[in-house]
Order: structure tokens, then sequence, then C-alpha cells
């Protein structure tokens, strides 16, 4: 089973179809895709999408995390708009304008919300503006629609056979209505698509906001939104404008956009998506900055009792510390596992820094990979897929307990896959249980924690005639689990030696000379980690912009900064292919970092930053 370990919680699995990637390659089984869906390999010579970069006709560009590639269509530049996500493209010959969304997780409900838009392009300075001439329709793995108004145009979305894809809008003067049907049609058949890389991502914003009641008020709007993401993946909403407001229920998930976190939200009147960024280290919502704290609400079905505005957090009563009733051994046994090395069924595999060894079952084969964060089972059959998650850090049962709870939405596995509970995750000592269904599959999850504060996930999902295979392969592994106190002190040393006294800092410069002659606008933006040597942190975030504007009527600047600071305490932990740097600032708030060393780099969150002695924290 794909599940989640979030902000509060040590356990952390993505919803990721890297995961069939992974089996593919240590099984030898390569997964085939449905033939009505888009997947073919992206060329090498595609380049990486980034902001404030103008691209020519015929250049080839790709988001790898979302796995998509086109080639901008003959006599057309593109470049991503930041307000907006979207890629936009101007013609040089004639009144073309287009707008392309790219995403995971697109199925055909969000692809007609996409192409169901009224889209006016005065944001690329023309006067097109047009609305859908009729509702948008699907057809295996594609979406299309024609447009009307001030101008004409064509829309097609598609999807591909990991959940990934893109929606475009092009439209014209209707004097050029058919450049925009060439457009379109170019656009389309440029387009291939390969495996999503977004698993780390997914977690990290799942991290983020799951079990968190977000607030973002819009003083222009006078709107207030408050929004709990409960940690069985529903959500509670309310809207509030001038003493008015409206509520609404239904279920969450995030998916990956082409510049941050997207968070669907559906409920039984239809689907919205709302984009989640990160200023610094503060989140927003549609650009709105969040107060976050963590949600009072046990279900959707609950209403707050507090206010919608924040007040101060009542100081909560500790929780008895954990003590699990698994038994350590003094020594794991088995071979040390190796990377991207296939193993045979009844080979006992350890891990000595997570202090954890398991045998792969009777029938299957298995190993890992260093893609992704897990184990991976399958049987010889190809019938079903097994994880095994492990994790230092985990504080108790309930929090796995947790976070087992609730709908499990599998679309990136499988569209429109959602597997249901059935009823509450199951306590017993040190072990948690949980079974999940759909029409045609069912899976089990079993999760476990060490007396050393390691812990473990084991899922199996398969077809719904298995159920006692699949429910016996979770307990065959889990039976041959081994804990020991994880040998992670070298490890923990180097990382506490190598950041206690430091300061990591991110350092990013963008700039733009605009559309016009004579405009321009550039902005920098710096963050700086100061590490303790008694565990706590200083976060420092400073960014700043300036621009300006030439022609005939106004000439004119404009400049700004923002200044952030956050204190708090920070530990390291481990998983089975990461470290992550977990910080939590002095409102209890978490953020998970994934810090990776290469031997010559840093990076945190992917990006790369310096080290330095750190004028703050010693």
């Amino acid at each position: 089973m794909l599940l989640a370990f979030g902000p509060r919680e040590s356990f952390m699995l993505a919803r990721t179809m890297t995961i069939l990637a992974a089996v593919a390659a240590l099984t030898g089984q390569a997964q085939e895709a449905p033939a009505d869906n888009v997947q073919l390999k992206v060329v090498q010579e595609s380049v990486e999408l980034a902001a404030d970069t103008t691209y020519e006709a015929g250049q080839r560009l790709k988001s790898a995390a979302i796995g998509v590639s086109f080639v901008v269509p003959p006599r057309c530049t593109a470049r991503i708009h930041a307000d907006s996500w979207n890629v936009t493209f101007r013609s040089e010959a004639d009144s073309v304008v287009a707008c392309l969304v790219l995403q995971t997780g697109l199925d055909a409900t969000l692809s007609e919300l996409n192409l169901n838009s009224s889209v006016d392009f005065g944001f690329l300075e023309s006067s097109v503006s047009v609305k859908p001439a009729a509702k948008a329709r699907s057809e295996g793995n594609r979406s299309f629609a024609e447009y009307e108004g001030e101008g004409a145009g064509y829309g097609f979305a598609l999807r591909g056979a990991k959940g990934n894809g893109l929606a475009c809008i092009a439209a014209a003067t209707k004097a050029d209505k058919e450049s925009a049907r060439k457009f379109a049609d170019a656009l389309e058949k440029s387009v291939q698509m390969e495996d999503p890389q977004s698993a780390q991502a997914q977690l990290l914003w799942k991290a983020q906001v799951l079990g968190q009641h977000l607030t973002a008020v819009d003083e222009a709007t006078h709107l207030t939104l408050d929004l709990h993401l409960l940690k069985d993946s529903t959500y509670y909403m309310k809207a509030s404008v001038n003493g008015q407001s409206q509520e609404q229920t239904g279920t969450w998930r995030i998916e990956i956009g082409l510049m941050g976190g997207l968070l669907v939200l559906t409920r039984q009147e239809g689907v919205a998506t709302l984009r989640l960024a990160l200023a610094g280290m503060d989140l927003r919502l549609e650009g709105l900055p969040v107060t976050k704290r963590a949600s009072s609400l046990k279900s959707a079905n609950e209403r707050p009792a507090e206010p919608a505005r924040p007040g101060p957090t009542p100081e909560s009563k500790p929780e008895p510390e954990f003590k699990s009733d698994i038994r350590e051994v003094a020594k794991l046994e088995g071979q040390d596992c190796a990377f991207d090395t296939q193993y045979a069924a009844g080979t006992r595999l350890k891990v000595e820094l997570l202090g954890i060894s398991l045998k792969i079952p009777e029938g299957c084969v298995g190993g890992a990979t260093a893609g992704v964060n897990y184990f991976i089972f399958r049987p010889t059959d190809q019938q079903g897929v097994g994880l095994v998650m492990a994790q230092t850090g985990v504080n108790s049962i309930q929090e796995a307990a947790a976070l087992l709870a609730g709908k499990q939405d599998l679309s990136s596995l499988e569209e429109g896959l959602v597997m249901d509970p059935d009823g509450a995750p199951k306590i017993e000592g040190s072990r948690a249980s949980m079974r999940y269904t759909s029409a045609a599959y069912v899976a089990h999850s079993l999760a476990l924690v060490g007396p050393s504060k390691n812990g473990v996930v084991v899922s199996f999902i398969g077809p719904r005639q298995a159920e006692a295979r699949v429910k016996s392969l979770v307990q065959s592994v889990a039976d041959s689990l081994q804990f020991a106190r994880p040998n992670d002190a070298e490890m923990r040393k180097q990382w506490n030696e190598g950041l206690k006294g430091y300061c990591l800092h991110y350092f990013n410069y963008r700039s733009s000379k605009g559309n016009q002659p004579g405009n321009w606008w550039d902005a920098t933006t710096n963050i700086w980690m100061h590490f303790g040597s008694d565990n706590t942190y200083r976060w420092i975030y400073k960014y700043e912009s300036s621009g300006g504007v030439k022609n005939s009527d106004v000439i004119g600047g404009t400049a700004s900064d923002d200044n952030k600071t956050e204190d708090g305490t920070w530990r390291i932990e481990f998983t089975l292919t990461g470290t992550l740097l977990y910080l939590t600032n002095d409102k209890g708030e978490l953020n998970v970092v994934l810090l990776q060393f290469d031997g010559k780099k840093i990076t945190a969150n992917g990006k790369e930053v310096s080290r330095s002695q750190s004028d703050i924290k010693r």
C-alpha cells in the first residue's frame, strides 16, 4: 500500500509510480501501458523548464518532475508565467497566444476542469479573450474543447500512463482561427511522456499540510479561508466573506505542478485545485500567506469550536513515552542490502543503519533501488506488488496508525483507483494493521515500531480474489523482521559535526527584460539556516526585488523587500536512501528538508546550498 507519513509523524511513504519503474528494474518485468495512453521516452536533448527564460521555436522543453516534454511550435516563443504557473506562448507571425498547464495526477475530471475555463489573454498583452463554446469532452487519454468570444480557439489535454499530463488552450483573433488550430495540432503531436520523478516532492508537500489547519486571509476581498486537511485524506473547508460563510467537505490529495504543490479537493459536486508554494519557509495558498497549526478536528463531519482566525495555541500535556513490546536482537542476520540488485525468495537482507532485517517471502523476488525509499518485492507471477518502508525516529505506534487511516488515492498507479479503508486501524501493542479494498483490488498494511524508535510498514496490493495470499505475504515479511539498535551513530555524528555551528546558505537570482524594450525586473532570494550545538536553529529569509517600465506614456520603477526570521529546534533522521532534517519552530510547526551530499556539494530539497561557519549559532 502506498501510504504517506507526514508532518508530525516520522514515517514517510510517498504515492509515486517511481515504485513501478523500480519493480520493473528489479524483477525484469516491464510495465505495460494501456494502448490509449501516451507513453514515449523523452529525448535527451530536452531542456528543463526554468523561470525567467524565453524559449525559441523548435526547442524541446521538459519537466522531469512531471514527466512531460514538448516542442515549441514554429514561429513562437514560450515562457513560464510565474503568477499562473502556466507555460505561455506568443506567435511572432500572427495573433496566436496559448497557455499550457502541466501536472501529475491529471485525470479526465481535472482535464475537463482546465479546458472548461474562460481565458483573457490580456496578461500576454493580447486582445484575445475566449470562453468554451461547449463543455469539454474526453475520449480515452485525450480531452478536447473549442472556444469562442473575442477570438476563437482550440484546447486539448493529454494524460500519460502514470497519471501525468498537460492541458492547453490556444486562441487567436477570429481571422487567425486556423492558425490557432495549427498551433494546437503541432504542440499536441510533439508531446512525449515518461515516468514522473515526483516522489520526494509529493512526500515533502504532504508533510507540510497533513493534519493541519490552514487559514488564509485576503484583505482585499475580505475573504477568510479555513481548511482542515485531516489524516484520513478528508477535509473540511469554510470560506467567509463579509459575514457570509459557506462550508464544504470532501477528500484531498497532493499532486505536483510546474512550480510547486497542487492541493486537489474532491467532493460530490466536483473538483478544485489550489496551488501551494513556499516563500522561504512560509506556506502560501493561491498566493495568500497561510497560518498553519494542528487541526482540532477528528473527522470532516465535526465543526471547529475555535474562531476562524487563529488565537494562541493552548499548551498541550506531554503524552506518556511509548515503549515497544517488540524484542530487539543484539546482531542482525542476513546480507547487506545492495541497491539495484535482485534477490531471490528466502534471502535475508539487512540495513544496519536503520537497525532492521527482513526475508524475501517465498514465490517472490525483490530488493531496493536508490531512486525510492522502499524495499520492493513482487511475486514471480506478477500478481501484485509489495513495499517495505523503514525509518529512524518514529515516536510511537499511534503516529503510524494515524496515517494508515482513511482512503488511499492510487490514481498514479491506475487512473481512478481509490482504496477504501475497512474501518479504523487496529492497534495491538507495537503493531497497527489496516485493510483496504476497491472494485478490483485488496491491500493490507502492517506497521511496527521497535524499542529504538525504528519503524517499518509492510504493505501489499493485489487482486481481490487473491486476498488470502495478499495477507499472507504481508504477514510473512512482518514475521521475518528483526529489529536492532540502528547503527546510525557514525552517520549522525558526521551530519551533526557538519551542521552544528555552521550555516547552510541558499541564493537565487532571477531577472527579466520583459516583453517590451525598456521593461526590466530582477529579484534575489537568500535563505540562511544557522544550526546550534544545542540543536536550536535560526532561519533567515530575505527577498529583494526591483523593476522598471519605460514606454511612450510611462517611465517608472518599483522596489520591495521581505525579511523573515524563525527560531526552533532541529534533528536528523534516516531512511533507506536519504537524510531528513526535521525543523520544529517555536510555534510547534514542523518542516522536513531532504538533505543529500554527493561528496562534493550539499543539496536541500534538490537545491544546492553552500556551507560556512555560522556567525549566529555556535
